[in-house]
């Protein structure tokens, strides 16, 4: 992977790259390896990852992994909704912005690690917000099993 296409990405940020341009087994490993570094779970205080079903989530043989099923991630996993729907926002913004600065120029492959660190950097106290569990951000709360389950009937 060329080093360029992270240039002004946010700090800690990993990169990798397959042949086929899509998440793979390896880049999922190389992932949750620099995850679990970071986060540094304790045994004592076990931590969970929710994930979708994508085939390179089930290759660890290292854990014990229970993922959503197929189409029902909008449901069940809140942080679509609290944390990467305003971050998608935010990262359009700062390409319109970049847009409006740069008059006839495209946004290239090596512009896309400052315009999400832009983004991700414009609300850092909202995404401290969301990780912590304040109040100052609305959760879904998943207590009304079967209002969940009903939804995921109408899928």
């Amino acid at each position: 992977m060329n080093d360029q296409l992270l240039k002004g990405a946010p700090q800690l940020t990993v990169g990798a790259a397959s042949k086929s341009g899509w998440t793979d087994a390896a880049i999922f490993k190389r992932w949750f390896d620099h995850f679990v570094g970071v986060v540094k779970p304790p045994v004592e205080d076990p931590h969970l990852l929710l994930l979708d079903g994508h085939v390179s989530h089930k290759s660890l043989e290292l854990i014990a992994l229970l993922s959503f099923p197929p189409r029902t991630t909008h449901v069940l996993q809140p942080l679509d909704a609290v944390f990467f729907e305003p971050l998608k926002t935010y990262y359009h913004q700062a390409c319109d912005s970049f847009m409006m600065r740069n008059l006839g120029k495209r946004i290239t492959e090596y512009d896309v690690a400052t315009l999400f660190n832009t983004a991700y950097m414009s609300r850092p106290q909202q995404w401290i917000n969301v990780f912590l569990g304040s109040n100052e951000v609305e959760f879904i709360h998943l207590t009304d099993t079967e209002s969940v389950i009903s939804d995921l009937h109408h899928l």
